[in-house]
């Protein structure tokens, strides 16, 4: 993470300047989302927050699966077997999903 410092764009007004840390924060809950419009020093102009690599963690806002984690499954109907579930799920990965904002589908 950097020490830059970050402003946006809400409804029709500039705020910040915040540190990085701060506008992560606003991104995790949702105050800034992909289509808000950030600047910091050194950028020509301002963007969507989406547009800048790195600064959002994939477009659905949660943080990418890390490589280690996941589930594996052995056996099942297909091999005439019980079906046995190995789920080796990362703590950190899960205390970050849980504090994402929820999502709901535009009507």
């Amino acid at each position: 993470m950097s020490n830059r410092s970050w402003f946006f764009a809400s409804q029709g007004k500039q705020q910040g300047p915040y540190p990085e840390a701060q506008l992560r924060e606003f991104i995790a809950n949702g105050t800034v989302t992909a289509e808000t419009l950030v600047w910091s020093e050194g950028m020509a102009g301002w963007q969507k927050a989406g547009d800048i690599p790195g600064l959002l963690a994939g477009a659905s806002g949660l943080p990418p699966v890390p490589q280690q984690c996941g589930l594996s499954a052995t056996g099942g109907a297909a091999a005439g077997q019980s079906l046995s579930i190995d789920f080796s799920i990362c703590d950190e990965f899960l205390s970050l999903v849980h504090r994402a904002p929820a999502r709901t589908a535009a009507a």
